[in-house]
């Protein structure tokens, strides 16, 4: 049988392989910046690569644990790696300890995830949604004896103190390729020549390269000393000029987004949408025999993941119909959710996907709980449209 840090990575991935499109990332090296990107950016696409990432991780995996690395940090967390594993640590930033009256905590966010994971499990099949959320495991309080003497001398020096950690399904970047491509196309970077590239792909930062779908927001302009790859935004203009499929992506989050309101009752706050990838089995039909999975990842399969629900808060449904209401659409005209919600006003088509999906979802979900007739989505998203005139940058 395959551990749980096995199965945690494959479980959602093997499914995908049947209507996969299968690249190679050294045929992709000879074709133009753009043509990789437009068929890697797609949900369906497996990268096969020989990357410097996926042979670290084999090595990394036969040897002893190694010191752990960041990968991203946040307001109230950092994300540390550990060479050669598929899980990786959110770990309380030490003024969130110093402050306990602040609510958005690493422990409130592991009880948040586990609610959105039920929610995910339960309803995601029914409504068609391809969106995927890692799956989180272990909370590790400051009193573990045993797991701080063994991890304190592993995490880097900056974050060597004892702080509430929780242990996730690691998230992969994009292949090199992809990152390659992206560099080509949107640094911006005058005179981008082989070397430069390189030296900008071997930095640190740019390895842990996730793609924002910022459907919200037509462009911004990002000096190219400014640039990274690290949670990289894909504005509206760059999908469209990648010929991405914008409306089944506004689909997809406006089911997203009903699965987190009425299904894990909290109000997405804050939340991310990032195209990453995940490590397939390397032995194809292990698990129809029974037999132990491996890390693949020389094989990649692209997908939609929704993260970050460290900022988010519970809505309880049984409150007033309004009150309800409020929650969820003032959350959704400000701060993050506005780049990736789209406009209502400028990009009239691509709302229209996210809307029906949202009430087509939301409907189903609330059927299921007993509640259809408590609440009225279409009424909701009207609403939503109005009251976003006052917030939106017209």
């Amino acid at each position: 049988m395959a551990s749980r840090e096995q199965s945690s990575t494959y479980s959602t991935t093997s499914s995908l392989v049947r209507d996969a499109q299968f690249l190679s990332a050294s045929e992709l090296d000879s074709v133009p910046g753009q043509t990789v990107l437009q068929r890697c950016l797609s949900v369906r696409s497996v990268i096969s690569t020989s990357s410097s990432f996926a042979v670290r991780y084999g090595e990394a995996a036969s040897r002893p644990p190694q010191q752990l690395v960041e990968i991203g940090i946040g307001l109230q967390g950092v994300i540390l790696e550990q060479g050669g594993k598929q899980l990786v640590f959110k770990k309380e930033l030490a003024h969130i300890v110093s402050h306990p009256s602040f609510i958005w905590n690493v422990q409130h966010e592991h009880l948040l995830h586990l609610r959105v994971i039920a929610a995910f499990d339960r309803y995601c099949e029914a409504v068609g949604c391809l969106v995927r959320v890692p799956r989180v495991f272990d909370l590790i309080l400051p009193s573990d004896e045993q797991f701080w003497a063994d991890m304190l001398p592993k995490l880097p020096e900056p974050f060597r103190q004892r702080t509430t950690t929780i242990t996730m399904e690691r998230l992969l970047p994009l292949p090199k390729v992809v990152r390659r491509a992206l560099v080509r196309e949107f640094s911006a970077i005058p005179d981008l020549d082989d070397d430069k590239v390189d030296g900008i792909l071997a930095m640190v930062p740019n390895k842990h390269c996730l793609a924002r779908t910022c459907l919200g927001v037509q462009d911004r302009l990002v000096h190219h000393d400014k640039f990274t790859l690290r949670n990289m935004p894909l504005w509206l203009k760059r999908m469209q000029l990648l010929a991405m499929d914008t409306h089944t992506i506004a689909s997809q989050l406006g089911m997203a987004y009903a699965l987190m309101h009425w299904g894990a009752c909290i109000d997405g706050d804050d939340v991310e949408f990032v195209l990453g990838t995940s490590a397939l089995p390397s032995t194809t039909g292990a698990a129809a025999q029974g037999e132990q999975t491996i890390p693949g990842f020389q094989h990649r399969a692209v997908g939609l993941y929704l993260i970050d629900f460290g900022q988010c808060s519970e809505v309880d449904l049984s409150d007033d119909v309004d009150v309800v209401y409020q929650r969820f659409r003032g959350i959704m005209v400000t701060g993050t959710s506005q780049d990736y919600i789209p406009h209502c006003h400028k990009t009239p088509d691509l709302f229209a996907e996210f809307a029906r999906a949202y009430v087509d979802a939301g409907n189903k979900i609330l059927a299921d709980k007993g509640m259809g007739g408590r609440f009225d989505l279409e009424w909701f998203v009207k609403d939503y449209q109005e009251y976003a005139e006052d917030f939106l940058v017209p």
